[in-house]
């Protein structure tokens, strides 16, 4: 049985030291103090981020939830700057008094999630049908799902 340590193991990014790695795979690499370091940050990095995303995408929920009355739902997917929010509108036409509704989302977002880069836009009920968004690269964040449940 091997000896615990009563303290903790500091990694630095200056430290040299050869580590090695052991995770419930039994699966063991040898990598540089420095570079385990790094991976810790990075970890604790991609953790965070989840949690806010996870917090961007509740936001959202909730903002077309309280306007349900003229929004059948709501989709993020990835584009070629960042996040795209598509909200899907119950008209057929595009509402332009509405958008002014989607421009303050858009602030909101940008404001509180700043590590969630995003553009806002408004379809109409007509466009989201022919755009088809609802596929296995987006995430529908309101309404009610056209997906069929998967088999088994």
């Amino acid at each position: 049985m091997a000896k615990t340590a009563s303290r903790p193991i500091h990694l630095t990014f200056r430290s040299v030291e050869q580590v090695v790695v052991e995770p419930d795979d039994n699966d063991r690499f040898v990598t540089t103090a420095a570079e385990a370091a790094r991976a810790c940050q990075q970890a604790q990095a991609t953790k965070e981020f989840q949690e806010k995303f996870k917090l961007f995408l509740g936001h959202i929920h909730e903002w077309c939830k309280s306007r349900g009355d003229n929004i059948e739902s709501g989709y993020v997917d990835v584009g070629d700057g960042g996040l795209r929010v598509n909200i899907c509108m119950k008209a057929d036409d595009f509402d332009f008094e509405f958008d002014d509704q989607i421009t303050e989302l858009d602030i909101e977002l940008a404001r509180e999630f700043p590590e969630c880069v995003a553009e806002v836009t408004q379809l109409p009920r007509h466009v989201c049908r022919q755009l088809d968004l609802d596929t296995e690269f987006s995430l529908q964040v309101y309404g009610d799902s056209g997906r069929t449940p998967e088999a088994g």
